[in-house]
């Protein structure tokens, strides 16, 4: 067994910790390697695209891939920089300060590409432009670290976006705060992100906003789980019948659609039955016939002996009818002692599909919901005869647990609550103690008290989420560096680009009319004024400034940066002095001029992230002019 293997296995955090402060810096590359080995793991790289050499040279990412998983709708691995990756390259340059700087330069160039593909899938998906795309964009990046948190990418935040607005229409706009709430509960109860886009407008047709949307899924969903049933199926009931709240009347309103999923699956039935008879009972005269009809059936029929009591609740409780369905087709279902099950015999295999055929709904659906009405009954008979001290929604939650086997009401016991339960693997819901009940009721206040987030964040191991942490910390690091270049609180080159481009559109048409080298003698004068136009805007100015302040700060430990000010101010006085004499070159090409501001910024940065000397090699350049042709001989 390797060291490291043995620390894996160990009992305590401590213990663990102990015994890879063992292993020395030669050796962890092989421990972690071995590690894999021992526990089936496969010993995988991570080649930069930089270079051809392994960056897991110090074996922390190979040991992440161990507690590794991969969710649906997750980021791509190649997006998010894992802090294990990042450990080991820093590790592998041996903690050089210049190879370390160029790291950081290349993480902050990968961010600068992230943002520029995200302008141009918003932009051209959903044909959004200027400041409404921006700050659309700024909000998503803003979000993006708590997105990274929940396994999400920056492809899925897309989705989100262009989801919603594509469906609606509309330029949805929307804050980084609510994407951040979105996205706990995309993972604990919706699924993709572009599904989450998708309910957002779904319940906005009934007037909720994605605000609101998220509070009512969120609550649906966590309602669902502390009585044991799936919340991603009561979710998707929500979602795909939400605008059936304006067709009929919910005494709850959307609860009331919640917990209509809810008992169709508890007593396995079809949730549209309720609709289908609502539309039927509106009528009054189709109400009075079918109450008619199904007392010529006989046997109890419940709130079909009204009418206009189903009338009402067409129009004002709909959920009732579903109730009403449930009561009337548990006197269907008997016990059968020989096989230890309840079904439907006889003459009840009649009646069940002349109600159903009365009713509008199908035998299937209203036969199942007979057996697991008597299901339910059986079990809440056990656990009254015991004289139990349950609340009701304890009691549904435990009956959920259960099922029918060998005529007894059991629940199947996980080995983590074994113990609990004497060793027992399955117990029948007769043979609970109240200590036990009480063990039950502790998982289901568990339940209760798990935020949206947490519930997310238990579907990983805990390795899993605290690289996810790290990473997402990370990512909020690169996004901050990148504002400092980029964003109007500091250096603003987005804005000064944008309005010098303005400027330099307007002098380009100019010369670009001439149909001559741009950079010719003859335009001496225009060039000297363009540049020297371009030194004085307020804009550019204010960087100069900003630009010598960081001089005055850094200027006496950092040569460079005292260098590049000095340089840049040279340069443009150089330049504002006019280019050097050439002979002009004539052109016969006719030009189209277009000059998109924002595009060329972009790639500005990019050729500066690739190329930090590039401004500085510009500066220093001093002929403006059209190069010579070589003669001919």
């Amino acid at each position: 067994m390797s060291i490291l293997g043995d620390a894996l296995k160990a009992k305590s955090k401590d213990d663990a910790i102990d015994k890879i402060n063992k292993i020395s810096a030669g050796d962890w590359k092989k421990e972690s390697d071995n590690a894999l080995k021992e526990l089936g793991g496969k010993q995988t790289s991570t080649t930069s695209k930089s270079s051809s050499s392994s960056t897991s040279s110090s074996g922390t990412a190979n040991i992440s891939s161990v507690f590794d998983v991969k969710q649906n709708f997750s980021y791509d691995n190649n997006e998010v920089t894992s802090p294990f990756d990042l450990t080991g390259k820093l590790i592998g340059n041996g903690l050089n300060l210049f190879a370390d700087l160029k790291l950081m330069a290349q993480e902050v160039s990968k961010q600068l590409t992230l943002e520029n593909n995200l302008r141009t899938a918003v932009n051209e998906k959903i044909g959004i432009s200027g400041e409404l795309s921006q700050g659309l964009r700024r909000e998503m990046i803003d979000s993006y670290p708590a997105a990274i948190r929940m396994g999400y990418g920056i492809q899925q935040v897309t989705e989100l976006v262009t989801e919603m607005m594509e469906s609606s229409g509309r330029f949805n706009l929307i804050s980084s705060e609510t994407l951040e709430k979105s996205f706990s509960s995309a993972r604990s109860f919706v699924g993709s992100l572009g599904d989450m886009g998708k309910a957002f407008t779904e319940f906005e047709k009934v007037g909720i906003g994605a605000g609101n949307a998220i509070d009512s899924i969120n609550q649906a969903g966590k309602n669902s789980l502390s009585l044991g049933l799936v919340a991603k199926k009561t979710i998707t009931d929500i979602r795909e019948n939400i605008e059936k709240l304006n067709r009929y009347g919910f005494k709850d309103g959307i609860e009331g659609l919640a917990t209509m999923s809810r008992r169709a699956k508890e007593f396995r039935m079809d949730m549209n039955d309720a609709f289908t008879i609502a539309d039927k009972v509106m009528d009054p005269e189709k109400a009075i016939a079918l109450t008619a009809n199904l007392q010529v059936l006989g046997g109890a029929i419940g709130d079909f002996n009204d009418p206009l009591k189903l009338m009402y609740m067409a129009t004002n409780n709909v959920e009732g009818l579903q109730d009403a369905i449930i009561k009337a087709s548990g006197s269907l279902a008997t016990y059968n002692d020989k096989q230890g099950r309840f079904e439907i015999t006889g003459i009840n295999i009649r009646r069940a599909k002349a109600m159903a055929d009365e009713l509008g709904i199908s035998y299937e659906s209203l036969t199942r919901g007979a057996v697991a009405s008597q299901e339910r009954l059986s079990a809440s008979n056990d656990l009254m005869a015991k004289g139990f001290r349950i609340k009701e929604e304890d009691k549904e939650f435990i009956t959920n647990l259960s099922k029918m086997d060998n005529g007894k009401m059991v629940i199947e016991i996980p080995k983590s609550l074994s113990q609990e339960f004497e060793g027992q693997s399955k117990i029948a819901l007769s043979d609970l103690t109240q200590s036990q009940i009480e063990v039950l009721e502790k998982n289901k206040k568990a339940f209760e008290a798990m935020s949206p987030a947490d519930i997310a964040r238990d579907q990983v191991t805990s390795v899993k989420n605290i690289e996810r942490d790290l990473s997402a910390m990370w990512a909020l690091q690169k996004i901050q560096a990148l504002n400092t270049v980029t964003g109007k609180d500091y250096l603003n080159i987005n804005k000064l680009g944008d309005d010098s481009m303005k400027k330099m559109s307007s002098y380009a048409d100019v010369f670009l009319k001439d149909k001559k080298g741009l950079f010719n003698d003859g335009n001496k004068e225009k060039i000297t004024a363009a540049v020297e136009a371009f030194k004085n805007l307020p804009e550019v100015q204010e960087q100069i400034s900003k630009l010598d302040v960081l001089t005055q700060v850094y200027g006496s430990q950092n040569a460079t940066v005292k260098k590049i000010t000095e340089s840049l101010n040279k340069e443009l006085e150089r330049v504002s002095n006019g280019p050097n004499s050439t002979t002009p070159q004539n052109s016969t090409l006719t030009v189209k001029h277009e000059l998109h501001s924002s595009s060329i910024m972009d790639g500005i940065n990019k050729e500066v992230m690739k190329n930090p000397t590039s401004i500085t090699e510009w500066g220093h350049k001093s002929d403006y002019t059209t190069p010579k042709l070589a003669a001919k001989k």
